[in-house]
């Protein structure tokens, strides 16, 4: 898995790109939004999911911990273009509730 971050503020997007995001790569995952929380010009951060074919509820928990520290720094996060079955996967696990999802 690869994270690329591109930046057009006031939006920062992280594009996930490989078959799978999972607990493995949470270290690479962090390195990638962590300068992210103290931009002063990023306020929103959008988490690109269309290169992925798989989510586990390790990534998830990623992802949660990913806003849980983007609230604390006073910005917000997006999940966009999610493929179908990621976006299912999610629903059940009602993300839909803390999350926006963006196309």
């Amino acid at each position: 898995m690869h994270v690329s971050v591109t930046i057009d503020d006031p939006v920062a997007t992280l594009m996930i790109n490989g078959s799978a995001l999972h607990r493995e790569a949470r270290s690479d995952f962090h390195r990638a939004y962590k300068p992210l929380l103290g931009a002063d010009n990023t306020k929103i951060i959008v988490v690109n999911l269309s290169k992925l074919d798989s989510i586990d509820g390790s990534a998830m928990g990623m992802l949660v911990l990913l806003r849980e520290h983007a609230l604390e720094a006073g910005k917000t996060v997006e999940l966009a273009q999610c493929p179908q079955p990621i976006k299912k996967t999610l629903t059940v696990a009602r993300f839909h509730k803390i999350f926006k999802f963006s196309h």
